[in-house]
């Protein structure tokens, strides 16, 4: 089954906890201080979190989640060993760097050998998400996605098969055209995948063949056309068109067979809002041929077409197929590619006229089909399973036999089902008893009919419910979330998986506890949930055996009262850390430091702030002796710049001369050699933000852009590693183009670094070298398009 990438998902803004604090005096040499010994740094502060998402890694070693564990409302990621027994369990470790205010990690996922995790995050800058790897256990943090267009994101990503490379889709280049990259997971450059040439975006269900080849990506044109693409996974050849080239077909979706040589695609290609079935070679090469039966006026191939095991059988629903089934009246066939070689019905049943197939299941060995459908009696849809396994068997697609205890008409129905991993038994939850009690009950039959169906649970109290369930991978037992024992109260079962005993997996919950999700480890021996025992909303993750009672261990602890540290950062030479808490008033952020290791109480470094005012922000000098901040301290609604020892032995010092009115100061940098501080506000100039440049503690400030233009606007500013020049992009001279300049720290006049822009032409990304002599930056030029590649200048 073709996996889709993995999108970001918008959150709202968070926050940082207690935890994280506590954890800052572990020793420094520890790549995951978190697991090492702690001294509480901070006071009694709030978390208050819940897990968002949680996997477990497929050697069965350590579960990954997603929760705002340390800062409420800010989703981070944690790596934890999951434990063979009852016993304590060690600490969570955080795998994501430090965030930027607001930031947060939106997605994740674990390589197949569990080595390392890949995780999308606006982690450098608010609401630019991008891509980055880190070993399962912590360590350093590699970013993948390199540099990104203003405004440009990474939308999705997937990783191969065989761990080695990220593919992901962004806006890297141009703001709004989506293209595919590659990327080795342990970083490097990024290869471009598809045409960028062809006016078409990149769609998220791109899919990495199963032998790490090649790359099957579907783009979309002005006109919503879509077509099929392959290119090599590593880059290097162009991408290959799969679909017929018509320019007006539509490809809707598509599936890689496990051998990774061809590909299924649902397209338009000869009538338009006809939809049937193709089969192409992966590489391209080669016109695609038809795989679905002639169908009549009005016919279609539905969407959830599939591969068996072994790829020799592609299965589909169907409706109007000549001579056989009419309009609306679905059927699943199949394209046998064995030594049956032909395409033929699959759901025979006593009246094809009256049954609608709405969904189909392979088993994993592709011996069988499950499918749902009113086989029977028309709107009573039953579990019917059939042999496609074996050409040669007699009961070859000759044997649909109703697996559900045969409903009768009246209340009954069958939600979800599943068939175990070993291909034997199907296990689903429904009401096939016909007593109008409208409960959800959990059942097994054996693939083949050949035994009576069992129900799994114990008796449900009036309306309860079997709400979820999973078959342990080595199909010995099934487990299952219901309301079994206290209505409204849905806890953890086991159960073997042709029935027997049902075994409580959780300790006692309290009369609003939940189980909300889990998940079985690959060797079925441990089963991991996120549930709200003892306190309702307040969710942690969980083990426990997957056999026996009595053996919860609690992994996740997201339960502390008090305030929230928002961010944090250690002092260069590891001394101390500062952070900002609302330690001493709920809801005021101030800004503190605290000696790390000796269990000493934390100073506040600014002074009383306005009312319902906070510190913002904050930067560490190199030589850690001080902290520079921006807080609304002496003017109610008005953010200043000031500076302080970072022991908190002198009160601190502001920056900035007088603001005009309704003037701020909006961001800061300390250069490298820790000797001045640089600052953008609109300081002389009510909304003209202009760059200004002030020794760290304290003296004159001096103006350092020179914004001509009503509303020009400093886009963005770095100090060169040797701490002499700024270079910054504004639209300085012209209010339609931002361009690059450079200027002396201490002042003087800026030079403009680009060649000369066209009209709405922009400088929009650069770096500095690390010897400070030039200055790399992207941009519109007069001779073309200059973004994703480099120009350079001069930093004097």
């Amino acid at each position: 089954m073709h996996q889709p990438p993995r999108p970001h998902r918008p959150r709202q803004r968070i926050v940082l906890s207690a935890m994280l604090i506590a954890a800052l005096c572990a020793p420094l040499a520890l790549t995951s201080p978190v697991a090492a010994a702690t001294d509480k740094l901070n006071g009694t502060l709030a978390v208050g979190g819940e897990i968002d998402e949680f996997v477990i890694s497929a050697d069965g070693s350590r579960v990954v989640y997603l929760a705002d564990q340390t800062t409420g409302d800010i989703f981070e990621i944690y790596s934890v060993a999951l434990p063979l027994t009852d016993d304590p369990p060690a600490a969570p470790v955080k795998l994501n760097g430090p965030l930027t205010t607001d930031g947060e990690v939106e997605d994740f996922a674990i390589s197949a050998d569990g080595s390392t995790i890949v995780y999308l995050a606006d982690q450098n800058e608010d609401e630019k998400f991008e891509l980055f790897s880190v070993p399962i256990a912590g360590g350093t943090v590699q970013p993948l996605s390199g540099l990104l267009v203003e405004d440009g994101d990474v939308e999705d990503f997937v990783i191969s098969p065989d761990g080695n490379t990220v593919v992901y889709r962004a806006d890297r280049e141009v703001d709004e055209e989506f293209n595919l990259y590659s990327v080795p997971i342990g970083g490097g450059v990024s290869q471009l995948l598809n045409d960028p040439t062809n006016g078409e975006d990149v769609l998220d269900d791109y899919t990495v063949a199963q032998d790490n080849g090649r790359v099957v990506y579907r783009s979309e044109g002005f006109f919503f056309d879509a077509n099929l693409y392959s290119a090599p996974l590593t880059g290097g050849s162009p991408a290959e068109q799969l679909n017929a080239p018509t320019g007006n077909s539509r490809v809707t979706n598509f599936a890689i067979n496990p051998a990774s040589t061809f590909v299924a695609f649902r397209a338009d290609e000869t009538t338009d809002d006809q939809f049937e079935l193709y089969r192409v070679n992966i590489a391209g090469g080669s016109a695609p041929e038809t795989v679905s039966p002639a169908l009549d006026v009005g016919g279609s191939v539905r969407e959830d077409f599939e591969w068996s095991a072994n790829s020799e059988i592609l299965a589909f629903r169907v409706d109007a197929v000549t001579g056989f089934n009419p309009l609306d009246q679905v059927q699943v066939w199949g394209r046998f590619y064995n030594v049956f070689d032909r395409v033929d019905v699959i759901s025979s049943a006593v009246d094809a006229a009256a049954e609608t197939v709405i969904d189909f299941q392979f088993s994993d060995d592709g011996a069988s089909i499950v499918y749902r459908a009113d086989a029977y009696t028309d709107e009573v849809y039953e579990l019917v399973s059939v042999p496609v396994g074996d050409p040669g068997a007699g009961n070859f697609l000759d044997q649909n036999q109703v697996i559900s205890g045969g409903l009768p008409s009246g209340t009954t129905f069958i939600d979800d089902y599943k068939i175990s991993p070993s291909g034997t038994r199907v296990v689903f939850i429904g009401d096939i008893d016909n007593d109008s009690d409208f409960l959800d009950q959990l059942y097994s039959s054996p693939i083949a009919g050949t035994a009576a169906t069992v129900r799994l649970n114990r008796d449900l109290p009036p309306s309860g419910e079997v709400s979820d369930f999973q078959i342990t991978p080595n199909s010995q037992r099934v487990l299952y979330v219901a309301d079994q024992d206290s209505f409204n109260v849905f806890e953890l079962y086991s159960v073997g998986l042709s029935g027997g005993t049902p075994v409580q997996l959780n300790d006692e919950f309290n009369i609003n506890g939940n189980i909300e999700e889990f998940a079985i480890s690959p060797n079925s021996q441990r089963v991991v949930y996120d549930a709200d025992p003892t306190t309702a909303g307040v969710f942690n993750l969980f083990a426990a055996s997957t056999t026996v009672s009595g053996q919860q261990v609690q992994l996740t602890d997201t339960q502390a009262t008090g305030g929230d540290v928002e961010d944090y950062e250690l002092t260069p030479d590891g001394s101390r850390a500062v952070y900002l808490a609302d330690e001493d008033t709920s809801g005021i952020v101030e800004l503190y430091s605290v000696t790390l290791g000796n269990n000493a109480a934390s100073i506040k470094l600014n002074l009383d702030l306005q009312p319902t005012a906070d510190v913002h922000s904050f930067a560490i000098s190199p030589d850690s002796q001080t902290v520079v901040f921006i807080a609304e301290q002496d003017t109610a609604d008005v953010s200043e710049i000031y500076s302080v020892p970072i022991d908190g032995s002198s009160a601190p010092v502001k920056l900035n001369t007088p603001l005009v009115a309704g003037g701020q100061v909006y961001n800061l940098e300390i250069s490298p050699n820790g000797q001045r501080v640089v600052y953008r506000a609109d300081q002389e100039f009510l909304n003209n933000t202009e760059l200004y440049s002030v020794p760290i503690d304290g003296g004159t400030s001096v103006r350092l852009s020179s914004i001509f233009t009503l509303g020009g606007f400093i886009h963005q500013f770095a100090i060169s590693p040797n701490s002499q020049r700024v270079v910054y992009r504004a639209n300085q001279d012209d209010l339609d183009n931002i361009e690059l300049y450079s200027v002396s720290i201490t002042g003087g006049s800026p030079a403009t670094l680009n060649d000369p822009l066209p009209d709405f032409g922009n400088v929009v990304e650069f770096v500095i070298s690390p010897d400070s002599t030039r200055v790399a930056y992207v941009g519109d030029q007069v001779d073309g398009r200059r973004l994703g590649t480099a120009a350079s200048a001069s930093v004097d």
